[in-house]
């Protein structure tokens, strides 16, 4: 909230917080599907603008990510609805979700980010560096043999002109 021209960081309840998820949700939902079925979803382009409104879309979570995460929810609510018998063609023909799939989207953009803000742990880098002195001396032994195998041709053809020479 603004106090003063500046943002401060404010404790929520969880009441108080699904109040504001739901305003957002209810504010970029799919006017055309609810003004035609009467059913309050959200579209994939929905939810990408409120995370651009937010500023959640950078390095740590890209477009694309943000699009994967909401198919896979969208997909997660269709298979769930037609296990329930709620087998509703409107549903499935174009990926929405409802508000808890809302939820179940921004708590998993919330997931990659975290990972992604958080450092590498020592074991972790010290296995990237293995792996990569790994491929560096598999490579190293590649071009040894590679050598060994020129030097053994050329041996060949040197002892095979000699002994045309003699002949």
């Amino acid at each position: 909230r603004m106090d003063n021209r500046r943002w401060e960081v404010q404790q929520l309840s969880n009441d108080a917080t699904y109040a504001h998820l739901e305003a957002v949700f209810d504010a970029h939902h799919d006017r055309i599907l609810a003004h035609e079925k009467g059913v309050t979803r959200m579209s994939v382009v929905g939810f990408l603008g409120v995370l651009r409104e937010s500023a959640l879309l950078d390095n740590a979570t890209a477009p694309t990510d943000a699009d994967r995460i909401f198919r896979r929810v969208a997909e997660e609510q269709q298979q769930e609805s037609r296990l329930a018998g709620d087998d509703h063609k409107e549903q499935q023909q174009a990926a929405h979700v409802d508000f808890s799939g809302f939820v179940a989207c921004l708590t998993a953009v919330a997931k990659q980010r975290r990972d992604a803000a958080q450092p590498r742990q020592p074991w972790e880098v010290r296995q990237k560096k293995e792996r990569e002195k790994r491929r560096f001396e598999a490579k190293k032994r590649e071009q040894e043999q590679g050598q060994r195998a020129k030097q053994a041709k050329q041996q060949q053809q040197a002892a095979a002109a000699q002994q045309q020479q003699q002949q």
